[in-house]
């Protein structure tokens, strides 16, 4: 007794040392274990929290023997683990074998065999960019929360990496054992998502498996790391996750409401093109698919979409297909992030910008020449001069065009949406550019 005694107060004494000390890893758990020379010893666990230090979550700094996973506090039924600044919900009643929220893992195997540990495969067998661990997430029972510890009024949540778990990909390939269609794998109209809500009720989804197209080259189920922007989902105190799909049962989907996670709060991996030069308010397409296939990248099948839009005050972008259509709006530099996807996999080019000085007609002199009256405008507007006229809106869509235009007259803008449009009038060779906003 004397001997426990002597140990907790040495172990007291160090104590306060553990929250002083500077933590690298905010939110971790550490352990402080004191032992005497006839090798008693007493360990205390404490949880040091930092705010202000925004960290990815990456598990490795969660430790895990080689081959296993970390399914929850079997001692406490709802807890909650930490990795980077950002905590993570579990439940657990392991007499019952029955867990939900998070666990972490780095199982290499990618099989589905034995239910007890395999649910802790992913498809992948390793985490982001070969790194050992990564989160499993299982989305019944008790909410599936991540909680930003670093900034108590909550934080953007740029995203992180996803991809299935080895059950899921299992249940493609041979069905979910119950239901009308046990034994049938995924076929055209399946599919599977998991659903990010917010604190502030915002709400963003990612599809692991997409069977929906009528055209067989688009269905996939997801056996990749892939990113989950959340950057739409705002400030946050929390995200809980869910998970829906078809292949309905008395209980929703029987799809296993799995996923894998890794990098939460990490950043995409982007490639860079070559810079694009475009003169003011010209116009310019780039052929996606000739961009990517330039970067070594497939093409086939592509789906094409503008994640980060261009600063509209020096460029405008819109993507019909695989063509990218700039307008250049004011001379300076800028860049977009364009994605292509092929059946759920993704890739992320930057595309610089630089917008010149255009070689038309100077800028204050076409102000004192030509005027477009009334600016702004709801129905009708002129111009004091003739020639070819082309309106555009700020994405750089053709929206009217008039020929042998008469100095004068009126132009009916009545039908367009309301916002900031450019007008180029062609004069006998000679182009002058207005901008008017539509009310």
């Amino acid at each position: 007794m004397e001997t426990k005694k002597l140990l907790l107060i040495n172990l007291l004494l160090w104590l306060p040392f553990i929250s002083l000390a500077k933590v690298t890893i905010p939110g971790t758990e550490y352990s402080l274990t004191t032992t005497n020379a006839r090798e008693d010893s007493i360990t205390e666990n404490r949880i040091v929290t930092v705010t202000d230090s925004k960290g990815v979550a990456t598990f490795d700094d969660l430790y895990l023997a080689p081959e296993s996973y970390y399914w929850g506090n079997e001692e406490q039924t709802n807890s909650v683990f930490y990795s980077g600044s950002y905590s993570f919900s579990n439940t657990l009643i392991a007499q019952y074998y029955s867990w939900s929220g998070f666990a972490y893992s780095n199982r290499t195997a990618t099989t589905f065999v034995n239910i007890l540990t395999d649910q802790f495969n992913s498809a992948v067998g390793h985490g982001v960019n070969n790194s050992a661990n990564y989160a499993v997430a299982y989305t019944i029972g008790d909410s599936t929360k991540v909680t930003v510890m670093h900034s108590t009024e909550g934080d953007t949540v740029s995203g992180f990496y996803i991809t299935n778990n080895a059950w899921v990909v299992y249940t493609s390939e041979n069905g979910t054992g119950t239901g009308s269609e046990p034994n049938v794998p995924f076929h055209r109209g399946d599919w599977y998502k998991v659903i990010a809500t917010a604190d502030n009720g915002n709400t963003a989804e990612f599809y692991l498996a997409d069977y929906r197209s009528r055209d067989a080259n688009y269905h996939y189920t997801l056996e990749s790391w892939q990113w989950f922007d959340l950057r739409s989902l705002g400030q946050v105190k929390y995200i809980t996750f869910s998970a829906d799909g078809t292949r309905p049962g008395p209980y929703g989907s029987t799809i296993p409401a799995y996923f894998c996670m890794d990098d939460f709060g990490g950043e995409r991996n982007i490639l860079t093109a070559t810079t694009e030069s475009i003169e003011e308010y010209d116009t310019i397409t780039i052929n996606l698919n000739l961009l990517l296939d330039s970067l070594g990248a497939s093409t086939d099948n592509a789906i094409y979409q503008i994640t980060d839009a261009p600063d509209e005050e020096f460029a405008s972008a819109t993507i019909n297909g695989n063509i990218l259509q700039l307008i250049g709006n004011y001379r300076g530099n800028t860049s977009l992030v364009v994605k292509q996807t092929i059946k759920g996999e993704s890739i992320f080019v930057e595309i610089p910008i630089i917008v010149t000085f255009t070689n038309h007609v100077d800028n204050e002199m076409q102000k004192n020449q030509i005027k477009v009256t009334p600016n702004p405008v709801n129905e009708l507007i002129t111009i004091n001069a003739g020639g070819d006229i082309s309106i555009y809106s700020i994405d750089g869509n053709l929206v009217e065009k008039i020929d042998n235009y008469q100095s004068n007259q009126h132009i009916d803008v009545s039908k367009l949406y309301s916002g900031l449009y450019v007008l180029k009038l062609n004069n006998r060779g000679t182009i002058y550019i207005h901008k008017f906003v539509k009310k």
